[in-house]
């Protein structure tokens, strides 16, 4: 579609109607569960994600679009692109060892360094509890062929988004979601970015919540009108363009169903009803199972490791439950953050590194643009607690020292008063003996000392 180009489009949360179309076990619907009130663990933006493309074969590459959904959630720069880059450089499938070789590729194509990820092969769930309880996105296998990103995993449902239906979200049991990733077997293949997620929305002691837009995606019908056609856009496969009687008049997002009319003046126009109906993408897939352990099997960037490896120690980052850890959130341009980071490697701050959870991001990056961070320091420095709350913002560096004593605040409720002083404690009270029970003791300890006092003697002879 030379000439086109794409319109900024509404956050999945801002148009999906919370509306449930219940099928076969399963919910097509917004950012909420079928019960009304559990809100998605991670909510990527339908603008961020694209449809499912083939290999230079014409295989699907779901398994590495899943993959790159989980680096735009993680904020992991060295793998965007790397679909399109499969795309026009390599046959499409995926499995475990084919992830482990397409990432070192690309990123010595970038000279960039290989991200720290998991992948698993097995029955156990317990890493993609771990997974999405820490806000992580998680690539799985599901159904027979096909590899999708896994964003809500609780006790109650699984949530599904589809690289072939980009902007949905599939809900089913949390049951449900086991089986349709084992596809009727007993194990699944994951993999998992150990980046954290982004940073909560910033706020001041009290939330907004967000109310869905009246805005429905568009039906797609069989039927076009005379003189119109739709046409793929050069470089990005989420868009096409309408045209008509040989002019483009519009564009169609399909990771979200909105249509954008071109207005007389050349601008962009509101999101409408399109005139013609959408096109149909065809599915693809990708995901080759009977490449996949016949043990189970966890590796760590390529690594093979046990259980316990995979999950708490790889190069001092663990996939641990970091759910109630400060975010520090450095935005600014390459070189702003640059010089934060590198200091970040000091001793000076040893001991309260690990106590915080970091991200950097540069000011037109969604996470922080679309969330209501303030994006114009140089660099802005956000420290927040666990919940989103601003516990300290500042527009300027100050240096090491300075950020260190942020993140090291004194704990408001501490009381020196309550601490115990073991060495002006009274001495313990020892249990009281009765008079003939402590004759007894003098009299063994007298005859002790004799004895001892008797074989000096003996060795000064």
């Amino acid at each position: 579609m030379a000439g086109s180009c794409s319109p900024e489009v509404l956050n999945v949360k801002k148009f999906l109607a919370i509306a449930l179309l219940l099928f076969v076990g399963q919910a097509v619907a917004g950012p909420v569960a079928p019960d009304g009130k559990t809100e998605v663990q991670v909510d990527y933006p339908a603008h961020q994600q694209f449809h499912n493309i083939g290999g230079t074969d014409g295989a699907g590459l779901c398994v590495f679009c899943s993959g790159e959904f989980m680096a735009g959630w993680q904020n992991v720069r060295q793998l965007k692109g790397w679909v399109q880059w499969m795309h026009k450089t390599h046959r499409g499938g995926g499995w475990p060892a084919k992830v482990d070789k397409m990432i070192a590729e690309y990123c010595a194509t970038k000279n960039a360094p290989i991200p720290d990820y998991i992948q698993y092969e097995g029955s156990d769930v317990e890493v993609l509890d771990l997974a999405l309880k820490t806000g992580r996105m998680a690539a799985v296998t599901y159904g027979p062929d096909h590899m999708v990103d896994l964003i809500h995993f609780d006790q109650n449902y699984g949530c599904f988004l589809d690289n072939n239906h980009p902007g949905k979200f599939i809900w089913m049991t949390r049951a449900d979601a086991i089986r349709k990733m084992k596809a009727g077997g007993r194990k699944y293949w994951m993999w998992t970015l150990l980046a954290p997620p982004p940073p909560p929305v910033p706020h001041n002691g009290t939330r907004t919540s967000i109310t869905p837009s009246e805005l429905t995606p568009y039906s797609e019908t069989e039927e076009m009108p005379a003189g119109y056609v739709w046409a793929p856009h050069d470089t990005d496969p989420g868009w096409v363009g309408l045209l008509k009687n040989g002019r483009q008049i519009g564009a169609y997002h399909y990771s979200n169903g909105i249509y954008r009319p071109i207005e007389s003046d050349g601008s962009w126009g509101l999101p409408a009803q399109p005139p013609a109906p959408a096109p149909k993408r065809k599915e693809v897939t990708g995901c080759l199972r009977e490449r996949l352990a016949a043990v189970e099997r966890y590796t760590l960037s390529g690594r093979e490791v046990s259980k316990d490896e995979a999950i708490k120690a790889i190069t001092g980052k663990n996939l641990e439950d970091d759910t109630k850890k400060k975010r520090l959130t450095i935005i600014g341009t390459p070189d702003e953050v640059k010089m934060v980071l590198e200091d970040l490697k000091k001793p000076i701050f040893d001991g309260v590194r690990d106590s915080v959870l970091v991200q950097d991001y540069q000011p037109s990056d969604w996470a922080v643009a679309e969330a209501g961070f303030f994006v114009m320091g140089s660099p802005t420095i956000y420290l927040q607690a666990a919940n989103g709350k601003v516990e300290h913002r500042q527009d300027v560096y100050y240096g090491p020292a300075a950020l260190v004593s942020l993140i090291r605040k004194p704990d408001p409720n501490y009381d020196p008063k309550k601490d115990p002083d073991l060495a002006t404690s009274p001495m313990p009270k020892f249990p009281e003996i009765d008079k003939d029970t402590g004759s007894v003791i003098g009299t063994l300890l007298s005859l002790l000392g004799v004895t001892a006092y008797a074989a000096r003697r003996r060795e000064d002879a």
